[in-house]
């Protein structure tokens, strides 16, 4: 008995004072937050048309993170497009992509003046060859390359998923997160911290832990495991083949 207790990890207590310093503190981040999702809504209220813009090769946190920003909005499929200037070219985001039905146009440069406001997830203006001028909104978690030139702007290089931001908006203003989404965000975590091994915060892992009991699993090794083209497939028989 006595080598048991010996060999028994000690209790750790925390003073009140902690506990409600940590309460504090989330709720004045919260706080926070609800009031930047304010403004942010009542930025782009009047605008008809938005586009949510990503690298030229987007990743999962980028597609997810697009995906929130367009439901944060209330928008609908005309109201707001979801692209890029490249294409999605690794089979597991475009398996993101299609099994959660996220619509993703690729456009030309001359295409933005069609838009009313223009929004860049996961990425900045000056990570693109093209010139965007002053953007409307950036939200991304990588560091300045150059001084972000938006109107609005949050840009976190502490944080290892841009998703992990907008999961923090979309519960600030209670917006509902369904299963696809959920889904989404899930998965743009998990690919850009690598399973919370790399570069993940506090806030990344309660993000994460908060989503997990939301996603469908199911659905995400799908996304991680999808299936081959036929075209693969033939030149995978031959070299075995052969």
């Amino acid at each position: 008995m006595a080598a048991a207790a010996a060999a028994a990890e000690p209790l750790v207590t925390l003073p009140p004072t902690a506990l409600a310093g940590r309460a504090l503190e989330d709720a004045v981040e919260r706080a926070t937050t609800r009031a930047r999702v304010r403004r942010l809504r009542e930025h782009f209220a009047d605008a008809e048309r938005v586009l949510i813009m990503m690298q030229d090769d987007p990743d999962p946190d980028a597609i997810a993170s697009a995906l929130a920003l367009k439901t944060l909005l209330g928008r609908t499929k005309s109201g707001a497009t979801i692209a890029t200037f490249g294409m999605i070219t690794r089979p597991e985001n475009r398996a993101m992509a299609r099994l959660l039905e996220i619509d993703v146009e690729q456009v030309k440069p001359r295409a933005l003046e069609e838009y009313d406001m223009l929004a860049l997830v996961d990425t900045q203006p000056a990570f693109f060859e093209e010139a965007l001028g002053e953007v409307d909104l950036v939200i991304d978690h990588h560091p300045e390359e150059a001084p972000v030139r938006a109107r609005l702007r949050d840009v976190r290089p502490s944080y290892g998923a841009t998703s992990t931001i907008l999961t923090g908006y979309l519960r600030a203003a209670d917006v509902k997160i369904r299963e696809r989404l959920a889904t989404a965000l899930l998965y743009g975590i998990k690919s850009d911290t690598l399973h919370l091994e790399r570069g993940a915060t506090r806030a990344d892992m309660e993000a994460f832990a908060f989503l997990h009991g939301l996603a469908n699993r199911n659905m995400l090794r799908r996304i991680e495991r999808p299936d081959l083209p036929d075209a693969a497939l033939d030149v995978l028989t031959r070299g075995l083949a052969g």
